[in-house]
């Protein structure tokens, strides 16, 4: 059957599922150009975007991975879940994807290439994909890079770490170095492996990663392609005297093709605007109608740690005062009311920063 990569949640001692032993898969209610989708759920509870938008993000993965791999992905409900996976959130055993929910890219980012020594494939998975964040394990950063059995505590750390390498090397040289390296490989051959495509010992960029590296939230290094090159619902005016006002409002209706998640609980999708000039900016990015559930992840492209940028958590923005820099900056807006209501986007031009 293959290796299980674990996803979100790492499961001390797995325990592989024969496939013998495997209840049928979910039947396919969407087949596009990269993935396979399964689901029990009926076709129309997944809003349209979990298919075409993870479709895309696979896509993109098999270019920046060299890869001709299509994804067979399967959306498994709680009481069945652990008939197809052992880990808690989800898994992908060779090409084939098990998800607690709708739409999972650290799981796509799996199945799309072959496994790589497990540290670097859950860096890579956290880099491309996101997932859990949490860098709370005590060992160090070289030591855990060298553990084949990875902590979910350090997939955070290693995400970073990936996100160092590609600021230092090039994403395709981080890709070739996972090529070089797959599942079975022991540590030292990973070390020489490193010290090959690098021209430098791990150990010594362990500790340029430690010591120049800034700390930063996980949504400054995710690499939220192929969203960024979403066309910008809007180019905020550049500040100056009587700037206008700039608003969109749009929808999270279930058949958008831009709608994530499904038609009774969460729904998400991704949008960009675009900044020309750096400047102070009041923005209200709120639910319409208001929503106890919403949440609101607002982040620069094409950025790293080394960057000082701008990104952000929250409910909503409600005429807030914020310092943005030329360039295009993605929103993931969310709501978990089951509601086809949308959200109301504004900013207006203050001054300088």
């Amino acid at each position: 059957m293959g290796s299980v990569k674990p996803g979100l949640i790492a499961v001390v001692g797995l325990i592989l599922l024969g496939c013998e032993d495997r209840p049928p898969l979910p039947p396919v209610v969407f087949e596009g150009e990269h993935i396979r989708y399964r689901t029990f759920e009926p076709e129309d509870e997944v809003c349209a975007g979990s298919f075409f938008m993870q479709d895309a993000k696979a896509g993109y993965l098999k270019d920046v991975f060299g890869t001709e791999t299509n994804v067979d992905f399967s959306w498994v409900p709680d009481d069945r879940y652990f008939d197809y996976c052992p880990a808690p959130s989800g898994c992908a055993i060779e090409s084939e994807v098990f998800a607690l929910r709708p739409f999972n890219e650290h799981e796509l980012a799996h199945g799309v290439r072959e496994s790589a020594f497990p540290p670097l494939e859950e860096g890579l998975a956290v880099y491309f994909g996101g997932g859990s964040a949490r860098d709370v394990a005590p060992m160090g950063t070289l030591e855990a890079l060298l553990q084949p059995d990875v902590d979910v505590d350090d997939y955070g750390r290693l995400g970073r770490f990936v996100s160092y390498l590609v600021a230092e090397f090039g994403v395709f040289e981080v890709v070739a170095l996972a090529d070089d390296v797959p599942r079975g490989a022991r540590p030292e051959e990973f070390e020489a492996a490193v010290d090959s495509r690098f021209g430098a010992p791990l150990a010594a960029l362990v500790a340029d990663f430690e010591d120049g590296y800034p700390e930063c939230q996980p949504i400054s290094y995710r690499h939220d392609q192929p969203f960024c090159d979403l066309t910008p619902i809007l180019t905020l005016p550049v500040p100056g005297v009587d700037a206008p006002t700039v608003e969109q409002e749009f929808s999270l209706r279930c058949d958008d093709e831009g709608t994530l998640g499904t038609r009774s609980a969460d729904r998400s999708r991704y949008e960009t605007f675009a900044v020309q000039d750096r400047g102070l900016y009041n923005l209200t990015i709120m639910a319409t109608p208001a929503s106890s559930g919403s949440l609101v992840v607002l982040e620069q492209c094409g950025t790293s740690c080394f960057d000082e940028v701008f990104s952000s958590v929250q409910e909503f923005y409600d005429h807030e005062s914020v310092c943005l820099d030329e360039g295009t900056y993605l929103m993931r807006i969310k709501r978990d009311d089951g509601s086809a209501g949308g959200f109301n986007f504004s900013a207006t031009p203050v001054g300088l920063c």
